[in-house]
């Protein structure tokens, strides 16, 4: 629970700064609330700004305008699942409380970064997610590296949406790409 009291007079305005941290380890998580303490103000003008970028390039024209924001919204939330990783970029699948890669929320999200047109982060999740195949997809991949394989609808999955992204995008080297490796 957080409780905040101020008393100011009238014309006057005050900035409460909410900063939310998490991180591997205690020391982590101190050292990342500090960075954001110091600069929290041109950090926040920053998410702004990228924030009405990604609505103006992921938006939809409607005649309904509570429809075009919850796209809007709706694709700005898919974009803050993003992981750039040692071994590429990832989609989070429900951060914060699953900070896994799962395969299966993996396609289908990816399914719906091809409806927006961002079909560059598409390949480049993709190319990520295939690094880890053995003799099938992975279901699960872990930050510390544990890589799970025991899904059926993975593998199906991707050929879905590698078809689908073929034919959104016209791209068709991506498919050659992934399958060669």
């Amino acid at each position: 629970e957080l409780v905040v009291s101020l008393q100011l007079g009238s014309g006057e305005s005050a900035s409460i700064p909410f900063i939310f941290v998490g991180a591997e380890t205690k020391d982590k998580m101190f050292e990342s609330y500090d960075w954001l303490l110091s600069d929290w103000n041109s950090l926040f003008d920053k998410k702004k700004s990228l924030a009405k970028n990604w609505f103006g390039a992921s938006g939809i024209d409607t005649p309904n305008s509570s429809i075009n924001a919850a796209f809007s919204w709706a694709a700005l939330s898919i974009n803050s699942m993003l992981y750039q990783s040692k071994q590429g970029l990832y989609l989070f699948a429900g951060y914060p409380w699953f900070i896994d890669f799962w395969g299966r929320d993996l396609m289908w999200t990816l399914m719906a970064m091809v409806d927006v047109g961002e079909y560059e982060l598409v390949g480049d999740c993709l190319r990520t997610f295939v690094k880890f195949q053995k003799d099938s997809l992975p279901s699960t991949i872990n930050l510390n590296g544990n890589v799970l394989y025991n899904s059926a609808d993975v593998d199906p999955l991707f050929l879905i949406l590698l078809e689908y992204y073929k034919k959104c995008s016209g791209d068709m080297k991506l498919e050659k790409e992934l399958i060669t490796n």
